[in-house]
């Protein structure tokens, strides 16, 4: 996992993790990244982006719901 510019914020490669990709284009990869919400946007924000919101930076859900 790279580190992202802004405090909070994680970008890592997972195209490894999507399995057989023979049918995609030469070269073609899959990036995700996670970052805080936009203060803007915390009023708009649903429960369930809160709460992710307030997880520690590394964790899942599923080691989440195994505790």
């Amino acid at each position: 996992m790279l580190s992202g510019g802004r405090e909070g914020t994680f970008v890592a490669d997972i195209t490894a993790l999507l399995g057989e990709l023979a049918h995609w284009p030469a070269h073609h990869g899959v990036i995700a990244r996670k970052e805080p919400l936009h203060p803007r946007y915390v009023k708009d924000a649903s429960a369930y982006e809160i709460k992710q919101e307030a997880r520690p930076p590394g964790s899942c859900a599923a080691s989440a719901n195994a505790a």
